[in-house]
Formats: C-alpha cells, structure tokens, sequence
C-alpha cells in the first residue's frame, strides 16, 4: 500500500507513507515504532545500527547519490543483493562517516544521510542542503510478529509522485491511495484500485529536483 497524501494538521508539509503491505494494511496489524539506537557500528561505506529489543536497521551508500535502507526485526541480514539496483555502474563513493551520540552522518559528494537515533529515522539532504526526503519524527514503525513495516515521509506541498506502475487517474498520484496488489480485473472503471501492474518504485518532483524510490 502506498499512501499519497497531505495531513490538515501539518502547515508546511504533507506526509508520505509507504507500507511494504499485500492488498492492505490490515486492521488487526499491531505497529510500533522501531525505537531508539543503542549501538552503532561504521564501515566503509555504511553504518549499522542495533536497535531496542534487538531489531537492526543498515543504512549504505552505494553511490554518491544511491542509498540503500534496510530494517530487520530479527537483527540479521542476508547477504543477496536487490534487484531493484543495476548491477554494473555503481561506484563505490567512499563516504565521510560521522558516528555521534544523537545521529550518524553519511556524507559524499552528491548527498548527506543522517540517521537520527532518538528515535531511528532518516533524513537526506543534496550536498546544497536542499532536503530530498525525511522520515516523520515517530515515522518508521512494524509489526514485529506479521512482519509489516510502515514508512512515513514528510511530502513538502509543491512536491509531485509519479510512478507505482500502471494505473487509471491523473499522472500524478500525489492525493491518492495506491494498493501495491496485482489483480486482473475483467473491467475497470478510472479509479479501480488495485490494478495488474503493481511496480513499488514512485519518484517525486519538486523545483526542478527529483527523488526516486523504489520498496522491497
């Protein structure tokens, strides 16, 4: 599910919100804020963070503007690669990494990753300081026991989404409330959701910036 949308109660944001869900997020899910960071360990080109109740979280540069997210309620991770990444022309950026009491800073060329650990979440920002996307204070939450993980991101108000694969409606999905669930519908109608083409990877566009990103 991918929720597209913009909170009364937020005057200068809107809020993003994307759950690795199937058809929904189900009524009875019990989510909980992933919590604090208790201990963090930095190698090249990424920081890993051990979290309340034994859960991790691994953030990676891949490249001097691709960073890779991962949280694992079991504190553990495989070692296959995604799919969601080209395999060749990636390059190693060699990131300046600051571990500090409140946050840890991955910085290269083209990006600065700060991993704030009270509570665990994440803000990016270009290497001008413009802001590319945030986590909401309180923002990365689960289902430890059903496995569901819910993100949300503050959506400045000029910011635009497109993408999630193939759907009826406007082009721009900001406003909107996307099942990421492929069903084969015999007939459908504009705004029939969801549709057969599911692709988890949305970009927004704001003042001539772009950022993509794509869930697993």
């Amino acid at each position: 599910m991918i929720v597209l949308k913009r909170l009364p109660v937020l005057a200068a944001q809107g809020i993003l919100a994307t759950a690795l869900v199937g058809p929904g997020m189900p009524a009875w899910a019990v989510l909980q804020p992933v919590g604090n960071v208790v201990a963090t360990t930095v190698s090249a080109d990424q920081a890993d963070f051990q979290l309340q109740g034994g859960a991790a979280a691994r953030v990676q540069m891949l490249d001097s503007g691709l960073v890779r997210v991962r949280v694992n309620s079991t504190g553990g991770f495989q070692s296959w690669s995604t799919g969601a990444v080209a395999p060749s022309g990636v390059v190693a950026p060699g990131s300046t990494i600051t571990d500090l009491a409140m946050a840890t800073y991955l910085v290269t060329s083209q990006a600065a990753v700060v991993v704030l650990k009270n509570p665990f979440r994440i803000v990016i920002l270009r290497a001008d300081g413009s802001l590319v996307t945030a986590d909401l204070p309180q923002g990365v939450l689960w289902d430890t026991q059903a496995g569901y993980i819910l993100d949300q991101k503050f959506a400045p108000l000029d910011e635009h989404y497109f993408g999630l694969g193939e759907r009826g409606g406007p082009v721009d999905r900001r406003g909107r409330r996307i099942n990421m669930w492929n069903v084969d519908w015999a007939g459908y109608s504009e705004f029939t959701n969801p549709l057969y083409i599911s692709i988890p990877y949305f970009y927004g566009l704001r003042q001539g910036e772009g950022l993509g990103t794509v869930s697993r």
